[in-house]
């Protein structure tokens, strides 16, 4: 049986419900991934839960929150990633769309997200597995507790402003220049990964991965 699950958490990035065949879901195509990785055993190691938002009207934005504060994760986050059964790792794809509604000034737009994404990974590390007290379960962490990664925002493949784009790229520096360090266990250069440059600065997205 597979070891607990990851959650796929975020926006439209993920593609999940309303894509129209599992090949174009982002989940899917992660665990075919795994499935036949040269180095696995042809099997999916544990269970992959794409909670995302769809990639049509349902555009979600990341909650609002303080990582100062011991606050509960919004309620979204604790049905779609707390919730889930044997949950062990979390992958946060999100602040794309929150980018594309600020009308603020660059820095202000990637500030905002700045400290979602801190509240958002802070508060998932301060939640335990079920099993945490059971030494003789594997867990990611001595702690029991969940690691969280968190991906870089791919370029804009809808209407954007010059502003909007200048802030992606200032909330990809936070995340791959450890910004999140303490909050997070690692980064995924998603933008790096789909851009035509092969970085996290590129505005443009190669055709491959472009709906």
């Amino acid at each position: 049986d597979p070891d607990g699950a990851l959650v796929l958490f975020g926006d439209q990035t993920l593609h999940s419900d309303t894509a129209g065949s599992d090949e174009a879901q982002f989940s899917s195509q992660l665990s075919d991934a795994l499935a036949t990785a040269e180095d696995g055993d042809q099997t999916v190691p544990f269970g992959v839960l794409n909670q995302a938002s769809s990639s049509w009207g349902n555009r979600i934005q990341l909650p609002a929150g303080d990582a100062t504060r011991a606050t509960s994760a919004g309620a979204l986050v604790d049905r779609a990633v707390l919730s889930q059964p044997n949950v062990r790792t979390v992958l946060v794809s999100a602040g794309s769309t929150d980018l594309l509604a600020c009308t603020d000034t660059a820095d202000a737009c990637a500030a905002a997200v700045r400290g979602k994404l801190l509240a958002l990974t802070s508060q998932l590390h301060s939640f335990k597995s079920d099993d945490a007290s059971n030494s003789a379960v594997t867990l990611p962490t001595t702690a029991g507790v969940l690691k969280v990664y968190v991906a870089t925002l791919p370029p804009f493949t809808t209407s954007h402003t010059a502003a909007q784009e200048a802030a992606r790229e200032l909330v990809n520096g936070y995340i791959l220049d450890g910004d999140l360090q303490g909050y997070s266990d690692g980064t995924i250069n998603f933008a790096g990964a789909v851009s035509t440059d092969g970085d996290e600065v590129s505005d443009t997205t190669l055709a491959d991965y472009t709906y």
